[in-house]
């Protein structure tokens, strides 16, 4: 997972390539070996909130693929979270925090502020 926290460090963010759903899935990968958003496709920010509005936000589009959210975590596990203008972002466990990658590049974000998460165990 730290190699790819690294790679996510050197590279803009783009739709559909590096993204807070494709870093995820990179990170969960690395963890688990298996990437959880295989058949999230898109390449634009139109895209992906079209596919996002099909299930009415990522939240729901989330549970759709990974079941309900749990109220164990460890490592790896993914964490949403919203931000001030209502989005919906995801991020990685990692310990007590989320890394998360935004517009913005790599954040990290207290797991106690995230709305909910899933196992991916």
């Amino acid at each position: 997972m730290r190699s790819v926290i690294q790679k996510h460090l050197t590279i803009p963010f783009e739709y559909g390539l590096a993204d807070c759903c494709q870093f995820v899935g990179e990170c969960v990968e690395a963890v688990h070996g298996y990437n959880p958003v295989d058949g999230f496709e898109y390449e634009t920010e139109q895209d992906a909130d079209e596919l996002i509005n099909r299930y009415g936000n990522l939240e729901a589009l989330v549970t759709a693929k990974m079941g309900l959210p749990t109220e164990e975590f460890c490592d790896g596990d993914i964490a949403l979270y919203e931000q001030t203008d209502g989005s919906q972002i995801l991020g990685v466990v990692d310990g007590d925090r989320a890394i998360l990658k935004s517009k913005r590049g790599v954040a990290i974000w207290p797991i106690a502020e995230a709305k909910a998460i899933w196992s991916t165990r």
